[in-house]
Parts: C-alpha cells; sequence; structure tokens
C-alpha cells in the first residue's frame, strides 16, 4: 500500500505530471465541453443538466476543469484527495447521478483526454491520472454505499415508528425530524388540507422551512387576492390531484415554481419531492408529505425512488392504522402546536378540580386534577390541546401537573380540611412503557415531602397499553412506590373489561359516556352500571361512576351499589381557590330531602329483579314453587291491576319471558311518567 501510495501521490511522479498538466491545462474547457456532449447519452445525468440555468451550467463546467486539473496537481496527497473525493461522491450521490452514470461518466472522461493528448507522450503520467480517477470512484461509490446504508437504517427507524407509534402528531413529529436529518434532506413538511386554498402545516423540520412557507403562504395570499387563479403548479398540488410522487429537480428553472422560487433559493432549496401519503379509493390523498434538498436533482435517482415508494408506503400504513384506532383529529397547525407546547411549561398551564363523593359517609374523600391551559384570554380544554401534544409534551404536562396537584393538597392540610382526602391525576396508558414517568412521579413526591398514599394515578383506557407494554410490572412498580392505581374511562375503550381483571387496579370509574341518561335508554343504562359494579366488586375493586349530573342519577347509582361518584351534581372543576372554599362548606355532601325519583326507581326495580332471578334459579334446583315467597315490590303502584299483572307474569313466566318484558315495558313508561 505504501508503494502504491508513493507511486500515486510521491516525488517521483511529480515532473511527467507537471508536463501532462501543462499541456491539459489550455484544452480543460473543450475536454470537458465534449464531457457534457457525452453525458447526453446518460438519462438521468441528461435531466439534471437539462434542468440547470445557464450560469448553473457554467458555473458546474468551472468547477469540474478545477477538479479535472486538481487530479493532475503534483503536489496531490491521498489524504486530500479522498477527502475532495468523498464531497464530490456525496454531492453526486444526492443528485439523480446512478452508480451505473458514474463509471460511463469516469470511463468517457480519460478517454476524452486521451483523445485529446495522445496516449504515448505521456504514458506515466496518464497511467497514475487513471489510477488517480480509479481511486476517485472508489471513493465516490464508498460514499455512494454509505448512503445506502443510511436511508435503510432510516427505513428500519421509520417502520418501527409506523407500527408503535401511538398517535397521528407523535408519528408526524418524529418522521418530521427523523428525515430532516437524513443526507440530502434539509427541510421536511408534513400537511393536510386546513380549508379552501391552503394546507395545514402540521409538522415541519429543517432551517429557513418556517421563513420559506411565510414568504409562501404571503404571496398565494395576495395572488388570489389580487383576483388571479392560483395555478398550483408546485410538487405539492401537483402531487394532490395526481395521487402520484412529484418532483422539481431544479427550483431554479422550473416554471411551475415561478412564485416560489426566490424565496426557495433564498433558504438553501434546490430541489423537492411531494409525496402522497394515506389514500382511499375515490378520495385521493390524506397527507402530504413534502421533502427539501440543497442540492439540484435531489430525490430523482432510482435509489431515492425507491426509498421514497417504501417511505410513503410505510407512512400509509402508519397513518390508516391510527386512523382506524383513534381517528385522526382535525389538522392543528405546526405554529400553533408549538405554542401550546411551549405553553405547558409555562405558569399557562393551570389545574382545575374535580371533587370525588364516598356514598356511604357522604364525604369528598379524593380531589382529582384536570388540566386546563391558558392561551391568552381563552381557558383550553383537554380535548382542544391534547391532540396536538406529542408524547414528550405529555410527559411535561405530567410532571408539571403533578407538582401542581401535590403543592395544592399541601395547601388543603394546611387549611383544616378532610385530613383523610387525597387527590388523582391522569397519566397516559403509554407512560406505562417510560421510565420518565416514574421518576417524575418519585420526584414530585419527594420535592413536596408527600407520602405516596396520598396519590391516585388514574391510567386512560386506551389500546395503547398493550402494545409492547408489561403492564402487569410496571403497575407493580407504582403499587410497590405506595400510590393507588385507578383504570380510567371503564369501557370506553375495547379491552377494558379484559384488563380490569388481569390488572391490579384499586378502583374503576365507569366513563361518562356510559351513564348518559335518555328517554328510551334508562333502564339499559341502569342495568350496565349495575352489572359494571357487581363486576368490579366481585374482582376486589371499588367503583367510581363518572358524569353524574343531578339527584336523580345519584340517587340511583347510590342504590346499585357503586362506591363514588364524580360529576357536575357536586361541582364542576374549579380553579385552586374556588374549590377550596367548596370543600370548606360541604365538609358532609347532605342526601337529598327528597327521594324515589324516577332513575332511583328504576334502580330499585333493577335489584328486584335480580332477587327473581335468584328465587327462580333456586327453584328449579329445589323444585319449590316461585310464588311460595315471592319478593315485595320495591314501590307502590296507584293502579293495583298493573302491580298484579306484573307480578304474575314475573312469577309465571319469569323476568325473560316476552310476557314479563312487555309488562315490564309498560312499567318503564309508567315510571318515566311519574305515575306510581
Amino acid at each position: 500500500m505504501a508503494q502504491d501510495e508513493a507511486r500515486l501521490y510521491g516525488r517521483a511522479c511529480e515532473p511527467g505530471l507537471s508536463a501532462l498538466l501543462r499541456d491539459i491545462a489550455p484544452l480543460a474547457g473543450d475536454i470537458i465541453d465534449a464531457y457534457h456532449r457525452g453525458l447526453a447519452d446518460m438519462p438521468r445525468a441528461r435531466s439534471l443538466l437539462g434542468a440547470l440555468s445557464g450560469d448553473e451550467l457554467d458555473a458546474l463546467k468551472r468547477w469540474q476543469v478545477a477538479n479535472l486539473l486538481g487530479l493532475l496537481a503534483p503536489g496531490l496527497n491521498a489524504r486530500s484527495h479522498e477527502a475532495v473525493a468523498r464531497m464530490v461522491g456525496r454531492r453526486l450521490a444526492l443528485s439523480c447521478v446512478s452508480r451505473e452514470e458514474l463509471a460511463f461518466a469516469k470511463d468517457l472522461l480519460y478517454t476524452l483526454i486521451i483523445e485529446r493528448v495522445g496516449r504515448d507522450k505521456h504514458e506515466q503520467a496518464l497511467s497514475i491520472l487513471s489510477a488517480r480517477m480509479m481511486r476517485d470512484l472508489a471513493w465516490h461509490l464508498t460514499v455512494y454505499q454509505e448512503i445506502y446504508a443510511q436511508r435503510t437504517r432510516l427505513l428500519l427507524s421509520v417502520t418501527r415508528l409506523a407500527w408503535e407509534v401511538g398517535s397521528y402528531i407523535d408519528l408526524i413529529a418524529k418522521t418530521a425530524e427523523l428525515l430532516a436529518n437524513h443526507p440530502g434532506i434539509c427541510a421536511c413538511l408534513i400537511a393536510r388540507p386546513g380549508g379552501l386554498e391552503s394546507l395545514c402545516f402540521e409538522a415541519m423540520e429543517g432551517a429557513g422551512l418556517e421563513a420559506y412557507l411565510a414568504r409562501v403562504q404571503a404571496i398565494r395570499s395576495s395572488h388570489i387576492a389580487a383576483g388571479k387563479p392560483w395555478t398550483g403548479g408546485a410538487p405539492a398540488d401537483k402531487a394532490w390531484r395526481s395521487n402520484r410522487i412529484e418532483h422539481c429537480i431544479n427550483i431554479a428553472t422550473d416554471p411551475d415554481m415561478l412564485l416560489r422560487r426566490d424565496a426557495a433559493l433564498d433558504n438553501g432549496f434546490r430541489s423537492v419531492v411531494a409525496v402522497p401519503l394515506a389514500s382511499r379509493a375515490g378520495m385521493g390523498p390524506t397527507v402530504m408529505l413534502g421533502l427539501y434538498s440543497n442540492y439540484s436533482g435531489g430525490f430523482s435517482s432510482d435509489d431515492q425512488i425507491a426509498f421514497l415508494k417504501q417511505l410513503q408506503s410505510l407512512l400509509t400504513y402508519a397513518i390508516l392504522r391510527l386512523d382506524a384506532q383513534e381517528g385522526i383529529i382535525h389538522p392543528v397547525p405546526y405554529l400553533q402546536r408549538r405554542r401550546w407546547a411551549d405553553l405547558i411549561k409555562t405558569d399557562a398551564l393551570c389545574m382545575v378540580y374535580q371533587p370525588l363523593l364516598d356514598l356511604k359517609t357522604r364525604r369528598i374523600v379524593k380531589v382529582e386534577a384536570l388540566a386546563r391551559l391558558r392561551d391568552g384570554e381563552r381557558l383550553l380544554s383537554p380535548g382542544e390541546f391534547f391532540p396536538a401534544l406529542t408524547s414528550e409534551d405529555f410527559l411535561v404536562l405530567y410532571a408539571r401537573g403533578l407538582d401542581q396537584a401535590l403543592r395544592q393538597w399541601l395547601a388543603w392540610q394546611t387549611s383544616g380540611l378532610n385530613p383523610d382526602m387525597t387527590v388523582s391525576i391522569n397519566m397516559p396508558a403509554d407512560a406505562l412503557g417510560d421510565s420518565r414517568y416514574y421518576d417524575a412521579t418519585v420526584q414530585a413526591l419527594t420535592a413536596n415531602d408527600c407520602p405516596a398514599s396520598i396519590l391516585t394515578l388514574e391510567i386512560l383506557e386506551t389500546d395503547d397499553m398493550s402494545v409492547g407494554i408489561d403492564a402487569v410490572a410496571a403497575l407493580d412498580r407504582y403499587l410497590e412506590l405506595g400510590v393507588s392505581l385507578a383504570e380510567d374511562d371503564l369501557g370506553s375503550g375495547h379491552s377494558s373489561l379484559k384488563r380490569m381483571r388481569e390488572l391490579p387496579f384499586d378502583a374503576v370509574k365507569i366513563d361518562r359516556s356510559l351513564v348518559v341518561i335518555g328517554d328510551e335508554n334508562s333502564a339499559d343504562v341502569l342495568h350496565f352500571i349495575y352489572q359494571l359494579t357487581r363486576l368490579g366488586h366481585s374482582l376486589g375493586k371499588s367503583v367510581i361512576v363518572e358524569g353524574v349530573e343531578d339527584e336523580d342519577l345519584l340517587e340511583a347509582v347510590t342504590i346499585l351499589g357503586a362506591d363514588a361518584i364524580q360529576g357536575y351534581v357536586l361541582t364542576p372543576p374549579l380553579p385552586a381557590g374556588e374549590i377550596t372554599a367548596w370543600l370548606a362548606a360541604h365538609p358532609i355532601y347532605p342526601e337529598p330531602p327528597h327521594k324515589h325519583g324516577v332513575l332511583g326507581q328504576m334502580a330499585r326495580l333493577l335489584i328486584w329483579e335480580e332477587c327473581l332471578y335468584l328465587l327462580r334459579d333456586e327453584a328449579s334446583v329445589t323444585g319449590q314453587a316461585t310464588d311460595a315467597n315471592p319478593p315485595a315490590l320495591p314501590f307502590d303502584i296507584i293502579d293495583p291491576g298493573l302491580a298484579r299483572v306484573f307480578m304474575l307474569a314475573a312469577i309465571n313466566q319469569g323476568p325473560s319471558s316476552p310476557e314479563y318484558r312487555e309488562i315490564r315495558g309498560k312499567l318503564m313508561q309508567a315510571l318515566t311518567d311519574r305515575t306510581i
């Protein structure tokens, strides 16, 4: 190797190379011109060269002349040669020149040199030049291979993301970050339609992208305002209509980029590609991916096109998976998302509090801390800003919200409120797979000097809990710490009942969506609450009913055996100062002066029916008649005839019979009409 280095770069080769350089230097311009004519036979090279402006082409030729003369420089050493060759190789690899065309181009250039200077006069020097050019090619191809390997690793990262990510916002944020840090991609943009004549930019990464998009938006707005049609010739507009990957290989010369040209070039963008994602039959794409390169010809080589198609397939799968699981939220502009993420890190995050009533003691035993975000004059609810947050944002929100809640609990203790009252806070299910949440919990308890026993973590009911997470081990770790655990929003997901049985929750909270009472479904809702309550108790868990809005429902869930309730019947969520005053005014929540509401009567009927079922089961085993000792109705009916018919149907036909269900329907109507 050392001997070869000396032959190519040592002092011995300097005289011959100097002589060759003197002969080639005057001819270098003509050689490069002929070289370009020969490149016209290569499709990709022809496409790139044809897209260059006159000034760009002249600059390229001057650079190629300088590079050729540099190869002949007698003082060239191996290290500097490799550095230049790798730089050139990177530039070629990130444009549209293929490996095959690269090898052909080297051979073409050497042939043109031989034709101009002859082989005999500079035989030794030409041999050295040939070897240097082969080294050039080898280093170029090494760079090609390195970039190919980087693309492969990137696709593996995107594959993991497509399978594992739990939300659309996380998907686009992490995808943009991955792509914008890949060779040949200087910026990444993800967008969806946000209204007429515009795309909503949901995620972006890359220097200059915000400035570029701001200028484009201003140009577009003024163009439309001036009454001129917006033709939409940019790749994103084309891709949205064609549902195909669309390229602009040179922004400087593409006529469709005229209105955007100065803004793009000023921010370093030379080429761009738009990739439509999540296309649906007859509806076109759902999402648009835009990639920008600071190289002309970017994204248009065979390798790059194959990479884009793989990327398109992976991201389409991820978007459709997430849409099927949770539905994809309406578009939220990137700048708005970033603003909310920044506000979470400030005092703009403010916790509000809603009490939980123990139905046996009629005391407030727990207060749930709920997040709100102040944005100017508005106080945003979770439904507004939660969908725009990434998993990293949620971690910040949890840590800051927990710290607020614990500090507020300490304030309640010093104010003389119920010393047994505890506090709860929500934690996303996928947090169980992230040890940072556990660390944040320990840190908050330690910093505020709070015992872990005063804290309940409410794990939101989502399918994310089962993806790559050992939920039992994660929950056991929190239990060992001393906190209590509750399964929140029971019944809102597909696997909640299975989780209630398998996971070590201390309590379950029946989701508010399940306790919405209507004229037609009252009995069904109460029956569902009753069965979930019995199931929870059979598993040794306390049962809390959320969304209790009035005294009638409060009476009913009390009769049905729930342990606690939460809802507007007590109070809506209140800021710290207001909830403190409310708690002080309600050391005992009184029972209503008048009982026997409609829902309460229905609840008593459910219990009565349960007793009747048990009696009939016992009678079938013992052979005794059910009517020997039937349970008395839990209320008096004004119409004795209806009572008699109802009892006979219950005893003779049984609670499951069509005859009984018909009479029961009449009784339900009587209850609803308050005729009993």
